[in-house]
């Protein structure tokens, strides 16, 4: 089966029409489909799905209907694929209607639709019912084996744990076996009504009819506790099987509510961020404290250097240098003229000889011993006192600053400290109460099926009693040989069901092996796979302390353990009774480079058609080059300019290998 058509009207962020057409040839079963973030790549996968199963709830289906068509005007938000199916085409279409909403944030479905229909055909009407539709669905892919061909890589953990009812009941269907088995309850009902009506035919021994009146209880007591086919009624053993897979779903919850109370790398990562900015301003802090210090043990010059400012200032020194010599020679040469040519009268010698004594008195003596002490200071003291403001204010930022950041980290340790002391212990205790809970209830079934086996074993020896007695009518002759020949052929079927368990269990295992040999980057460590009665997966090595271990006991990585289900998954698709599509989204997850090449050139062993919807940075040009020979075409999802809608558009893989 392939999908030959994918049409999107106001899908999430595809806005009006997109279609796409993903035809695979002869020998090229791969589709590539390329996305960055946000444009569409994981709306396209949740597309299909829709498509086929729909949405649990009204929100899921708000939630899809494009946000801009919503504002524009009333419309229709809808998915339809065609499948071919050999030489089948079945049209699948499923639609949410809206009204007109002035905020896209307002935007809420009015109603909803799906239908099938062949080229010729409507085989499934809007207003058929639900089981018209699971009925025909059903045959082509049915909703409880959908997650092992439609599924998201980083989500493949879940089929680890084999002994999940679900995930049994899944696998069976996909290798055929779940058939059998409802062949098998079918027939036990079969034979239950006609032990019923045997033991109603009429009788004119009383002990008969007491005997047929045990017969009815025994056969009404397994019924309670088995169930009743044509009452379509739950058992005790449903009953509390329900009860398990509901503990079993709470209990996972609890392991992710705890992995994420576990997880404080967020918070970590903060305090580390916080340590890291006290030590980086601690550092400036003692630098600017030195700086400080330093101005500090020069405040006696610079005391000396203001006090310098304020004598030259305040006080003029008066006379040029070697002034009073000149006037010296004047007096002493009896000169009649100054140096400059005028004459010296009597009045001038007189000035003279008055400039001198004063140039040449105690006090301008001293004043020229200051002016000679004054001129040894040249430190700008005002602009030392403005530095070191700025490194006091510094100082205080920076102390004030290292205490607050303090204080968030000491906070933000103590949120750390409380969630793996308080928050994880209680969900250690759920998890313990949930445990036993699952194993009481285990316990109960495998004692009801003990009961059961019991209470068959009394109601054959009833009828065996009954069919004893003598006078039995030709009609209870015919229901007995009719439950006779129910209770043989439930016998076959058994049967054939155990032995096609082991040779399909016996043949997925071996597939599984060889797939998990070529995918894993350590074939010489690893032995193969080993798959229990119960479907649980286990790792067998190589090696001195080679063995068998379960994934828990194993511990493989996220990446191994991607690549072990992934071999699960070959090895059931080689085996499926339904040959369907495999649509992956996010493919390689978190595999290293060697584990990414291996299953590179496994994906065409997928099957038929194997879509593949990928992010950039996890398929390189190297990579799309590798799988060329098997890929018959290859898309893109790009975002429109003005970032409200999506396009997806076909690519040559050659001109796209020259873009990157």
């Amino acid at each position: 089966m392939e999908i030959t058509k994918i049409r999107l009207q106001n899908f999430r962020p595809y806005y009006g029409e997109t279609e796409i057409q993903p035809t695979t040839e002869s020998g090229k079963p791969l589709i590539l489909i390329r996305g960055k973030n946000d444009t569409g790549k994981t709306s396209l996968f949740r597309a299909i799905k829709f498509c086929l199963y729909g949405a649990d709830t009204r929100d899921e289906r708000e939630n899809l209907i494009n946000r801009r068509a919503a504002t524009e005007s009333a419309g229709t938000t809808s998915v339809e694929l065609t499948l071919a199916d050999d030489e089948d085409i079945y049209i699948i279409k499923r639609a949410v209607e809206y009204e007109a909403v002035a905020s896209a944030d307002d935007r809420e479905p009015s109603g909803w639709y799906r239908e099938i229909r062949t080229p010729s055909e409507t085989l499934v009407s809007r207003d058929a019912s639900e089981d018209e539709y699971t009925r025909v669905i059903n045959q082509l892919l049915p909703k409880n084996i959908a997650d092992f061909f439609l599924f998201d890589a980083e989500e493949l953990k879940r089929f680890e744990e084999g002994h999940d009812e679900e995930v049994r009941e899944s696998i069976e269907t996909i290798l055929g076996i779940q058939e059998i088995e409802n062949a098998i309850g079918d027939l036990e009902g079969r034979r239950n009504e006609y032990d019923r009506e045997y033991a109603n035919v009429e009788s004119t021994i009383d002990e008969v009819e007491r005997m047929r009146t045990e017969l009815d209880e025994k056969i009404d007591e397994i019924e309670r506790i088995t169930g009743s086919e044509d009452a379509d009624s739950e058992g005790l053993i449903d009953q509390r099987e329900k009860k398990i897979q509901q503990k079993r779903r709470s209990l996972q919850d609890v392991r992710e509510a705890l992995e994420a109370a576990e997880d404080t790398e967020e918070l970590q990562a903060e305090v580390d961020e916080l340590t890291e900015d006290i030590e980086t301003n601690q550092k400036k802090l003692e630098t600017a404290r030195q700086e400080r210090d330093t101005i500090r043990k020069r405040t006696g010059p610079i005391i000396a250097s203001q006090a310098a400012s304020t004598f030259e200032s305040e006080y003029e020194v008066e006379g040029a240098s070697g002034e009073a010599e000149v006037i010296n020679s004047i007096l002493n040469g009896d000169r009649e003229t100054c140096i400059c040519g005028e004459e010296v009268t009597s009045d001038k010698r007189q000035q003279l000889i008055d400039r001198y004594a004063m140039l040449t008195g105690p006090r301008q003596a001293r004043l020229n011993e200051l002016q000679k002490i004054v001129s040894s200071f040249s430190i700008n003291a005002d602009k030392e006192l403005e530095r070191y403001q700025h490194l006091q204010s510094d100082i205080q930022r920076l102390t004030g600053e290292i205490e607050s950041w303090k204080e968030e980290r000491d906070e933000l340790e103590s949120e750390i400290d409380d969630i793996e002391r308080e928050y994880s212990e209680d969900l250690k205790d759920k998890e313990e109460t949930l445990n036993d809970e699952i194993d009481e209830l285990e316990d109960e079934v495998d004692d009801l099926r003990e009961e059961v086996g019991a209470l068959k074993k009394e109601r054959d020896q009833l009828r065996e009693r009954i069919q004893s007695q003598e006078g039995a009518s030709e009609e209870a002759e015919r229901y007995q040989r009719l439950s006779d020949f129910a209770e043989a052929l439930g016998d076959t079927f058994e049967d054939i069901k155990e032995k096609l368990v082991s040779s399909r269990r016996e043949s997925v295992e071996r597939t599984a092996s060889e797939a998990f040999k070529q995918l894993t980057n350590r074939p010489d460590y690893y032995d193969g796979l080993t798959i229990t009665d119960n479907y649980e997966l286990r790792v067998r090595t190589s090696g001195p302390e080679g063995g068998e271990r379960s994934l828990a006991e194993q511990n493989p990585s996220a990446g191994q353990t991607q690549i072990i289900v992934y071999s699960f998954i070959a090895g059931l698709s080689r085996y499926t009774t339904r040959n369907a599509p495999v649509v992956i989204d996010t493919p390689i997850g978190r595999l290293d480079p060697e584990h990414k090449r291996n299953l590179i050139n496994f994906y065409d062993e997928f099957s038929e058609q194997v879509m593949i919807l990928y992010q950039p940075g996890e398929l390189g040009p190297e990579d799309i080059e590798r799988m060329a020979d098997v890929t018959s075409k290859h898309f893109e999802i790009t975002i429109q300019e003005d970032e409200t809608s999506s396009t997806i558009e076909e690519t040559d893989p050659a001109a796209q290998l020259v873009s990157d």
